[in-house]
């Protein structure tokens, strides 16, 4: 199994400091600076689940590769990682 963030998921690739980088000020006075997603991820990527950020997303959204988290693979998009999976034989299943 793969998961493939972009969009506005973008932001839960996002490593406890990069994510409080990107944190409004509202957020930040409120304590809540800390990515709430990677506990989930790092218990996926335990259970073997691969996790990828799209590299453009990540651009768009003004997030640097060196904020992703280290349970998370950069893409070159997420386009590209989506094509090369079902190529190997995975289904596609969209979350919105």
């Amino acid at each position: 199994m793969a998961i493939i963030l972009h969009g506005p998921a973008t932001k839960a690739a996002l490593s406890h400091e990069g994510y409080a980088k990107h944190t409004d000020s509202y957020l930040a006075d409120k304590g809540k600076t800390k990515n709430p997603n990677l506990e989930l991820l790092a218990k996926l990527q335990e259970a073997g689940v691969e996790i990828f950020v799209c590299g453009q997303a990540l651009a768009h959204q003004g997030y640097a590769t060196s904020e992703v988290a280290s349970e998370v693979k950069v893409a070159v998009s997420a386009a590209t990682v989506n094509i090369n999976f079902q190529m190997d034989g995975y289904a596609y299943i969209p979350f919105k």
